[in-house]
């Protein structure tokens, strides 16, 4: 698509994603154990990862939630499958689950499920 686009005219500083949560605090505790926690109330909070964020909000529509998807890229997916067994955080947390690495043709790939349903995919793009 041709033409001026409204954020080369209006600097976008940051995109931030809201993943729903069916039991917030249980949400909260999974997701602190993955990412850093910069600040909480009571319907909402903000985990960093990186120089990303995402709002986990206290709010939940089975729809939605089970047809929301986020991306995670990282350096080795193997290492973050190695360090999500390791950790022991799944097994904490029984409504989460997560698939070994899956090799695609353009990189790697596990597949996390969080507690309300939600697929993140952590990927390890191949070499350019």
């Amino acid at each position: 698509m041709q033409g001026t686009t409204m954020t080369s005219m209006l600097p976008v500083r940051e995109m931030v994603s809201f993943v729903p949560a069916r039991d917030f605090e249980a949400a909260k505790r999974f997701y602190s154990e993955l990412f850093e926690l910069r600040w909480e109330n009571k319907d909402l909070c903000q985990f960093q990862a990186g120089r990303s964020s995402f709002l986990l909000q206290n709010y939940y529509q089975r729809d939605w939630a089970e047809n929301s998807m986020y991306q995670l890229i990282v350096d080795n997916a193997n290492a973050t499958w190695d360090a999500l067994q390791s950790s022991g955080v799944l097994a904490r947390h029984g409504n989460v689950r997560a698939n070994p690495p899956k090799q695609e043709s353009w990189g790697t790939v596990v597949y996390l499920w969080g507690p309300s349903g939600e697929l993140w995919h952590v990927t390890q793009p191949n070499p350019a």
